[in-house]
């Protein structure tokens, strides 16, 4: 029989969790919390529960034995306190959150009362929860806390596709940084592309349909051969002419854009270096960049 769960919290991400587990017999979602009757009524839809066990107020609660604090990171202080005031956590429940860059430490008050905390963070994006239903298998997710959560929590991550590994609490800025770098710069990196394309006199979609297979073949060589071997362009041929050329116009054009090119062309630059580029190569890229 599937342990029940309750949600604090129930929006892209912990519909899909909550979804997921529903779905694997692994989780029963017991009762979830949100800011409104209608919200709640909505996970409760996407979920496939009862619209009963959705609400709005958090005295309608009643203590559980595992509880996903499933809001944002912001809030998750005030969810910690909500929770011990209104008494429902209990000797031996299980509290975990899911934020990167907060660690399990923020649940101390609920480790004072007898639960067992821990940290669970999928490196997933949960922008649309239903293509997340199908996206989540092997994705992998950073775990820290008490050995008592996680040994019922690691398995149930596994269950439904996750990779889990071992993450120190104190570096979780520094790894969600990474991954924050990774998915969400990437993100604005393509849209300083598309403004670029702008200036150039190439609309969005023409230069959307341009990049497609760039961004494919780009990424694919990266997982493949390392993002030392997968660098391409002027930077990776010594090119320092064309760079100075690209860096001043771009910063007469647009000086944000142009702080985009010449701080990521220095962070390539210090990647070419493990290519074999030239010692006077690399002082000509230099020079260009500090323009």
């Amino acid at each position: 029989m599937a342990q029940a769960l309750s949600l604090y919290g129930a929006g892209r991400l912990g519909q899909t969790l909550a979804k997921l587990w529903q779905q694997h017999a692994c989780f029963e979602i017991e009762q979830l919390l949100t800011r409104s009757c209608d919200s709640a009524q909505q996970a409760c839809d996407f979920i496939g529960i009862d619209q009963s066990r959705g609400q709005a107020d958090i005295k309608q609660l009643k203590a559980a034995k595992v509880w996903l604090l499933a809001c944002p990171d912001s809030e998750l202080e005030n969810a910690v306190e909500n929770l011990a005031q209104e008494s429902l956590v209990q000797a031996g429940t299980i509290v975990f959150h899911c934020s990167g860059a907060i660690s399990s430490e923020v649940l101390a008050p609920l480790k004072q009362l007898g639960a067992v905390c821990a940290s669970i963070h999928p490196v997933h994006s949960f922008a649309e929860p239903a293509l997340s239903l199908q996206q989540f298998s092997g994705s992998h997710c950073a775990c820290e806390g008490d050995s008592q959560a996680l040994d019922q929590l690691i398995p149930a991550f596994q269950v439904i596709g996750g990779q889990t590994f071992s993450i120190e609490p104190q570096h979780k800025l520094l790894y969600h940084a990474g991954s924050v770098m990774a998915c969400n710069y990437m993100v604005g990196l393509l849209q300083a592309s598309l403004d670029t394309y702008q200036l150039a006199g190439i609309e969005s979609e023409q230069a959307l349909k341009m990049l497609a297979p760039l961004l494919q073949g780009t990424l694919d060589n990266v997982l493949k051969q390392g993002p030392a071997q997968a660098l391409t362009g002027p930077i990776a041929r010594g090119d320092a002419k064309l760079v100075a050329q690209q860096l001043s116009q771009l910063k007469q054009a647009s000086p944000q854009l142009g702080q985009v090119y010449q701080v990521l062309g220095q962070q390539c630059l210090a990647l070419s270096q493990q290519t074999g580029l030239s010692s006077q190569a690399q002082q000509q890229l230099t020079k260009a960049l500090d323009l």
